[in-house]
């Protein structure tokens, strides 16, 4: 991580800790820990961290190790552990720090036995920007999150439902209940009540989504769309205000 990279400063102090801990977990020897802190030094300044920063990180790192060497066994077992809740939000810099600082203010007061946390994510990065350009689209992406009708080949009766799962293979686990007669399935319901046929190879997309519950909603609204005429059941209760 570079000292000018748009992420929060204490992640980049954190850092610097991190890896003074695992020099002194890892070195058997004092001299090889001298020789991998001396490495960090000149590691940390080649990507522009400045020397107060990096001796402010060491000496922490430094710190912490010697609080876990020590166990405090009875301060621990007469603690009132309080529980912590993490949030995660983008990091915009600044803006971020002091958002986070007012929201854990205003928690303070209204829930004093909770302890709250933000974590920082970036909202950007070089991997977002280029890699999905660079791997071309995904043909797979209209194939699956989906919602789906199959038609029967004896009526204008239809089943419609969704998968996260790719539409041949959803097509296939139809079919296999079909040959298992399972219970559970409208379509075997449908089959053995009529002794129709369901047409699998023209199965059609309704609809496109990723999010699971954005995707059942769909599905109950294209389920409503048939007026009656889709074989299973809907999953949502849709009113409809005029």
């Amino acid at each position: 991580m570079l000292w000018d990279s748009c992420q929060n400063r204490r992640y980049k102090l954190g850092l610097i800790r991190t890896l003074v801990i695992r020099i002194y977990r890892i070195c058997s020897t004092e001299t090889a820990t001298k020789k991998e802190i001396n490495t960090l030094r000149s590691t940390l300044s080649d990507n522009g961290y400045p020397l107060h920063i990096i001796r402010r990180g060491i000496k922490e790192g430094e710190i912490l190790i010697k609080r876990m060497s020590h166990t405090e066994k009875n301060n621990t077992s007469n603690e009132k552990r309080k529980k912590v809740i993490f949030f995660t939000i983008q990091y915009y810099g600044q803006e971020s720090i002091i958002f986070a600082a007012r929201v854990k203010k205003i928690c303070q007061k209204l829930l004093p036995h909770l302890v709250i946390q933000f974590c920082f994510r970036k909202h950007m990065s070089l991997k977002s920007i280029f890699l999905p350009k660079l791997k071309g689209k995904d043909e797979n992406k209209k194939n699956k999150n989906l919602v789906y009708s199959i038609p029967c080949m004896d009526c204008d009766k239809v089943y419609i439902g969704e998968t996260s799962r790719m539409k041949d293979t959803r097509m296939d686990e139809h079919k296999a209940k079909v040959k298992l007669l399972s219970s559970d399935s409208k379509i075997v319901e449908h089959i053995l009540e009529h002794n129709h046929k369901f047409d699998f190879s023209n199965a059609s997309t309704l609809a496109l989504e990723t999010d699971w519950r954005k995707r059942v909603i769909k599905e109950s609204i294209m389920t409503y769309r048939t007026l009656g005429r889709s074989i299973n059941d809907t999953k949502h209760t849709i009113r409809i205000v005029g």
